[in-house]
């Protein structure tokens, strides 16, 4: 009864608000996000609530009528080891939030900031919350198992007890199986002999077996892909060995009755004997598979939306493409005309010739070199990871907006860091993140009345061993708008724009384990800047939540 208890408790969510339609409004956005909600308007009333531990995490304002926001944390503070409570309040302050987490706040979040932040907060409360329950079960389990093989041991060595310790085992089998089958994530034991000996009903069903189809059986020939089978398999020999540590955390695919794949997130613990012989390994596994898919689909979403923007900005950029692209072309023109007229009039001067067809050969190529950059930004791909040169990129960027600079009398310089270290990214993506950046740098300086008009590009290398780039400009500035909001999806201050450039931008930069952020210059205008890791601190991508 107690576990049960325990179990309908972390799936309730305590809301303490004493504005009425605030209450409303989160009881409903929470109601709808899965929560079973329960609601109050008064200190006295949440602590009532926190004191029969009835929920598992507590969304509160600290501002109540009838306790003051010290009294109110400093009671909250007796629940944290058992109640993930999370503030959220309209008059913050460091110093409030200070105290709030040093007295065991699980987050501290403002009202007026990202109506979405509270909901992952609290998704991330529980998510915490059912670690914490898991842990403890996990820890149980492995105890429990430990006695169970150590009884089956006694078996082997005393017949006489035969009966006696095969209900002890019976007994401590449905012990522990109780806490097992509560458990919503995937228990598995296997011994030695990489036989299961212990499966919980989370387990078999995410199998799709039942439970005498698994125990007993070979867990890496049955269970895992052929793919995986003997990479995973020459790990467990080598882990039961005792040669290496088990992994705290890892992920491999399994195989199902139906024969399709499921990925899992494996947390593993070692089982020994009474002599510290290792006999086997419990492992707890959540099945990720669809948490996977969905990152899969918002990549795909992202790099659909980077293609929109790309191309857009290639469409803004046309009028001076066209001209540094007919810069090579009417010289190439110029050129073989000068070859026609002297071929016609058979001059003896082939050095001028030689010189007239070689600057044509050059100009085409430069005209390559402008199609190939914009087909790179346009073109429909998957991310690709390479060393890249930022330096080079910025220069390649500068070269694609002389012409538009020139037009809109735009003064750009660059400030390169010598032996830039190079970073490892995708190349097209970070120059369309620059390209994004040095456009808006141009769009802050299109007011007539400007008397300068400057772009300055710089790259360094930051104290944290990053690569860092920053682009400003002399415009007018943010204009009072916070800094934060202008990377909101859809946020734009132009007539035409999109509204996404600085979004998947930073996007784009957070991907790739770097930042992106901008700040107001102390005279005029905005710098923005991000980091990115130099190559070898950094092999992943991440998804911005």
């Amino acid at each position: 009864m107690e576990e049960k208890g325990r179990r309908e408790r972390m799936s309730r969510l305590l809301i303490v608000e004493d504005d009425e339609s605030q209450l409303r409004s989160l009881t409903a956005v929470m109601e709808e996000e899965g929560f079973e909600v329960i609601g109050c308007s008064s200190a006295s009333e949440a602590l009532g609530h926190l004191r029969l531990l009835d929920a598992g995490v507590a969304v509160v304002d600290l501002r109540l009528g009838d306790l003051s926001e010290k009294e109110l944390l400093a009671k909250l503070s007796a629940y944290a080891g058992r109640v993930n409570f999370i503030i959220n309040t309209a008059y913050s302050s460091f110093e409030s939030a200070k105290d709030a987490l040093n007295l065991g706040a699980f987050a501290y979040v403002e009202k007026a900031g990202d109506p979405d932040e509270l909901v992952r907060h609290v998704h991330r409360a529980f998510q915490a919350s059912l670690h914490s329950y898991a842990d403890e079960l996990e820890a149980a389990v492995a105890e429990r198992t430990r006695e169970l093989l150590e009884v089956n041991e006694a078996l082997k060595k005393d017949i006489t007890d035969r009966k006696r310790a095969e209900e002890a085992v019976r007994r401590e089998r449905d012990r522990a199986q109780e806490y097992l089958d509560v458990a919503g994530v995937m228990f598995v034991v296997i011994d030695a002999d990489r036989k299961v000996r212990l499966i919980n009903k989370k387990g078999c069903e995410i199998l799709g077996y039942d439970e005498d189809e698994v125990i007993g059986k070979d867990w890496f020939k049955n269970f895992l892909p052929e793919s995986v089978r003997e990479d995973i398999g020459a790990i467990f020999d080598t882990l039961v060995a005792g040669d290496i540590e088990p992994l705290e955390y890892h992920e491999n695919p399994i195989i199902n009755k139906d024969g399709s794949e499921r990925l899992i997130a494996w947390h593993n613990t070692l089982l020994r004997d009474e002599n510290g012989k290792i006999i086997g390994t419990l492992s707890s596994g959540e099945d990720i598979t669809e948490h996977r898919e969905a990152e899969e689909q918002l990549r795909e979403h992202q790099a659909e939306l980077a293609h929109v923007w790309r191309v857009n900005t290639m469409g803004e950029m046309a009028s001076g493409l066209a001209h540094e692209l007919n810069q090579p072309l009417c010289a190439i023109l110029n050129y073989a005309n000068a070859c026609l007229r002297m071929t016609k009039r058979g001059t003896d001067e082939p050095d001028k010739v030689t010189e007239a067809l070689e600057q044509i050969t050059a100009q085409t190529d430069r005209a390559g070199q402008i199609i190939r950059r914009i087909r790179s930004l346009v073109a429909k791909r998957k991310p690709r990871q390479s060393t890249v040169d930022v330096n080079g990129v910025v220069r390649e960027v500068v070269e694609m907006q002389k012409a538009e600079a020139s037009q809109k009398g735009i003064t750009v310089r660059t400030e390169l860091a010598e032996d830039l270290p190079l970073i490892l990214a995708d190349g097209v993506e970070i120059e369309a993140v620059v390209l994004n950046l040095v456009r808006n740098a141009f769009d802050a300086m299109s007011d007539p009345a400007l008397e300068r008009r400057e772009a300055t590009i710089r790259t360094s290398v930051s104290e944290n061993n990053s690569v860092e780039a920053t682009v400003t400009d002399s415009g007018k500035g943010l204009l009072g708008e916070d800094p934060e909001n202008i990377f909101d999806l859809f946020f734009t201050t132009k007539a035409d724009g999109l509204g996404i450039g600085l979004s998947i931008s930073r996007t784009i930069i957070e991907g790739h384990g770097g930042r992106l952020w901008a700040e107001p210059n102390p005279d005029c205008g905005v710098s923005f800047r991000f980091t990115l890791p130099v190559a070898g601190l950094w092999s992943g991508r991440a998804v911005r939540g």
